[in-house]
């Protein structure tokens, strides 16, 4: 039988209140993702809801992660609420696509 493999994470790694509990005290939020990452195979990312992340962005989360390590990105309401799934969606929904493939396989 194939062994299953779960993601265990939550819903974002950017709270500078975890320092000191779940992050070192001394970290700087540039190194929250990396050291959530040690800890959590996988993260919800709310943010693309509001807005589609930015190359240079994702770029930045695949270097900072394993390629073990699992993203769940929330799909933009611009697809979901104002296109409504309809006219646009798909085209929108590529665009979206072809940035988060620069996590790479995962």
């Amino acid at each position: 039988m194939a062994r299953k493999r779960v993601f265990v994470g939550v819903s974002g790694f950017s709270y500078p209140g975890w320092k000191g509990k779940f992050y070192p005290e001394n970290s700087k939020s540039e190194e929250f993702l990396a050291l959530y990452s040690k800890r959590l195979n996988s993260v919800e990312v709310n943010s693309s809801f509001y807005a589609p992340p930015s190359t240079m962005m994702v770029k930045s989360w695949s270097s900072k992660t394993s390629e073990d390590f699992r993203f769940a990105f929330k799909a933009p309401r611009q697809i979901t609420h104002i296109l409504k799934l309809g006219e646009g969606s798909p085209e929108a929904s590529e665009r979206m696509s072809k940035t988060l493939d620069l996590l790479g396989p995962r």
